[in-house]
């Protein structure tokens, strides 16, 4: 919208330029193009680093930048007609970045510069929209053919990515070559820790021999007096171990006795157990033999009963309900005692009752008499 009110209007448009309001437009039109044509190929910045001029410091000391857009960003020269301009474009311009920076989104700075290859590509592809509404008083004539002037542009548009390119090569070498004797001085390293824990080795077995050596010509240098304090030394650890022994026989003979001890119990109960499964293995073999003989008995008479013929079923099953009806008819007479006693008992608890209280009766005249006799 702000760009359609910088179009004077024919109310604002002084009486002197009327006669040149069709050419004006044009230029204003060519105006219009080439703003939004350096609003949109300026590098892109996030939304939220907008309007924050926070000053920092990337590692470098000279190197600092500030993450306003106006303050960061390469501007194209503007080629204004200052004499061609009305009063409707005196207002400060207003970018197309700073437009979109109130919307919540931002889809024309997304869709534009989507890898850092396309700015390059952007500006030199800039270079000849720009030319297009460029006044005719403000171009230069260039004597070259369209050829050549085709390949100056196309190296020049390769020119950034091939030393890109070739930057990158050089990093890329540049780290080879570290890792490389990163390596080496590891490896060298580690062996001269190894030599090292090594020599530390070698130091102690050597300290240890130089103590014994030290010893050794303390002794030579008086060797009478050295040799008796030997003998002497090594009297001294004999007795002393003849004094340990002795202690070690003290202290052996109880715990010997003890594990002996032990060992007699242990036996004993040994030698008893096997006597208990000894003789639980006789009764065993006597009772399963009288069970064989059992066995035979039963299949002798079995085979006697099959032979002279058994009784019939029905027979069984008649002495087997008699059996039943007598069961059910003792039954009944026990339930019948049973009710006989508890009735007998219930007239017991009466009777005990009444003489309780006859007792008692008989006990309050007596009193009573007794009292009125006195």
């Amino acid at each position: 919208m702000f760009l359609i009110e910088k179009i004077p209007r024919d109310e604002e448009a002084p009486t002197t330029e009327v006669g040149n309001l069709p050419c004006d437009i044009e230029i204003w039109r060519k105006n219009i193009k080439e703003t939004i044509l350096e609003g949109l190929h300026k590098p892109w910045t996030p939304q939220f680093c907008r309007n924050l001029g926070n000053a920092r410091n990337f590692g470098c000391s000279g190197q600092i930048t500030n993450f306003k857009p106006h303050h960061n960003l390469i501007f194209v020269v503007e080629k204004s007609l200052s004499s061609q301009k009305g009063p409707c474009s005196q207002h400060k311009t207003i970018t197309v970045f700073q437009q979109t920076a109130t919307q919540k989104f931002d889809l024309i700075s997304t869709i534009l510069h989507q890898n850092s290859i396309d700015l390059y590509v952007g500006k030199t592809c800039s270079h000849e929209d720009q030319q297009k509404f460029v006044p005719k008083q403000n171009q230069t004539v260039t004597a070259l053919p369209k050829s050549e002037s085709f390949v100056l542009k196309n190296a020049a548009d390769l020119s950034p990515i091939s030393n890109l390119t070739q930057e990158i090569k050089n990093f890329k070498d540049q780290n080879t070559n570290i890792l490389t004797i990163r390596k080496t001085l590891t490896k060298n390293i580690n062996a001269i820790k190894n030599e090292q824990v090594e020599a530390q080795n070698e130091l102690e077995n050597m300290q240890a021999e130089v103590k014994i050596h030290e010893r050794a010509c303390l002794v030579l240098d008086n060797p009478k007096e050295n040799t008796s304090k030997l003998e002497t030394l090594i009297r001294s650890t004999l007795e002393r171990r003849k004094n340990l022994d002795q202690q070690w026989q003290e202290f052996r003979k109880p715990m010997l006795n003890t594990i002996e001890g032990l060992r007699t119990a242990k036996h004993l109960l040994k030698t008893k157990n096997v006597k208990e499964f000894q003789e639980t293995i006789k009764q065993l073999e006597i009772a399963l033999e009288e069970k064989k003989a059992q066995q035979k008995q039963l299949a002798t008479e079995l085979k006697t009963i099959a032979n002279d013929g058994a009784a019939p079923r029905k027979e069984y099953i008649k002495r087997i309900l008699e059996f039943i009806s007598n069961i059910r008819k003792q039954r009944n007479d026990i339930y019948k005692v049973l009710d006989d006693t508890r009735d007998l008992q219930k007239q017991l608890n009466s009777l005990s009752a009444q003489l309780q209280r006859q007792f008692c009766y008989t006990d309050d005249l007596l009193f009573q008499t007794a009292k009125h006799d006195v």
